[in-house]
C-alpha cells in the first residue's frame, strides 16, 4: 500500500472514532434523566425506560463495530474498508 494510502486510512480512523466518541456523548447525555424519571414520569410514558433501553444497546453494538473499524483503519489494515462498509449498510438498512 502506498503511503498515501496509509494517511488516509488513518485520517479516516481518527475521523471514526471523534464520531464514536460523539455518539457515546449523545448516547449517555439522557441517560441518567430517562431512566430517574426526570424526563417524563413512568405512568404518562410506561415504555420509555424498556424502549430507551432497547435502542441504547442496539446503538452501543454500532458504536462498539465502528470503534473496532477505527481502530483497524488507524492500524492501516485494508480489511477495516469491508468491515467498515457492512456495518454502515447495516445502520442504514
Amino acid at each position: 500500500m502506498p503511503k498515501w494510502g496509509k494517511v488516509v486510512f488513518r485520517a479516516v480512523g481518527v475521523l471514526n472514532a471523534a464520531a464514536v466518541g460523539l455518539g457515546v456523548y449523545c448516547l449517555s447525555s439522557p441517560f441518567y434523566p430517562i431512566l430517574s424519571g426526570r424526563m417524563a414520569s413512568p405512568c404518562v410514558v410506561p415504555f420509555l425506560r424498556s424502549a430507551y433501553g432497547a435502542m441504547l444497546l442496539i446503538n452501543l453494538l454500532f458504536l462498539g463495530g465502528l470503534l473496532v473499524t477505527a481502530i483497524r483503519f488507524i492500524q492501516a489494515r485494508s480489511t477495516a474498508v469491508n468491515l467498515y462498509s457492512i456495518i454502515v449498510l447495516l445502520l442504514v438498512v
